[in-house]
């Protein structure tokens, strides 16, 4: 489409107008890869993650809440997009790129264990267990 675009505007001899859609395409491929990586250079600087900020989990039977010195929120069992667990931690995913990491040894009330049966029974087909 964008090539027929400047074609006309060639043809008919309008060489700005193809010379701006050409750079306002360029500029919009150049933002799309660009930015992804700023973005990623900020958060990373970020205090969050430089402060390696420690999050508590509290489970509920319809959410459960995160609290850390930013702040706390809850999250509903549903908006888990997916969940697994390996020998040290269980990970509760909210997208492909967003993960809570919980402790497997970290339990203040409770086991593992019976961590596993309460998120398994949440979560259904979305959790993985070992």
């Amino acid at each position: 489409m964008l090539i027929i675009c400047i074609s006309i505007q060639i043809a008919y001899k309008y060489y700005l107008s193809a010379i701006i859609i050409f750079l306002c395409f360029f500029g919009f491929l150049a933002y799309r890869f660009i930015e992804p990586y700023y973005k990623t250079k900020k958060e990373y600087q970020s205090e969050k993650v430089q402060k390696n900020l420690i999050n508590y989990y509290l489970f509920y039977e319809k959410y459960f809440k995160v609290k850390n010195k930013m702040g706390s929120f809850k999250l509903r069992y549903y908006k888990i997009y997916k969940a697994y667990e390996n020998e040290n931690f269980f990970y509760l995913y909210l997208n492909k790129d967003y993960a809570f990491i919980i402790e497997r040894s970290g339990f203040i009330t409770g086991n593992e264990n019976d961590f596993r049966k309460f998120i398994k029974n949440k979560l259904g087909f979305k959790f993985k267990g070992n």
